[in-house]
């Protein structure tokens, strides 16, 4: 998977695995925007919005477990969604 000119790919460590997200190479001075995917899809899918929106705002578009390329981790079904 490639991404956009002035896209980043980053994979961030976190205490219960790996997350990977997409962000603007520069963000903008305005506050944070978490751009999360839906169903069948990732964060590429926020590629050009990531772009369009950098100038003002710092924008983050993550995969969410199991998408694009973070890693797939069995769901805990007593915790239900908060294991997201």
């Amino acid at each position: 998977m490639t991404t956009l000119a002035g896209v980043r790919s980053k994979n961030c460590k976190t205490t219960r695995g790996s997350m990977h997200a997409l962000a603007p190479e520069t963000q903008g001075p305005g506050p944070a925007v978490l751009l999360v995917h839906g169903n069948l899809s990732s964060s590429v899918f926020f590629e050009e919005m990531l772009l369009a929106l950098a100038a003002d705002y710092k924008v983050y578009a993550p995969d969410l477990r199991g998408f694009g390329k973070t890693a797939v981790k069995a769901i805990d079904a007593t915790r239900g969604v908060r294991d997201f």
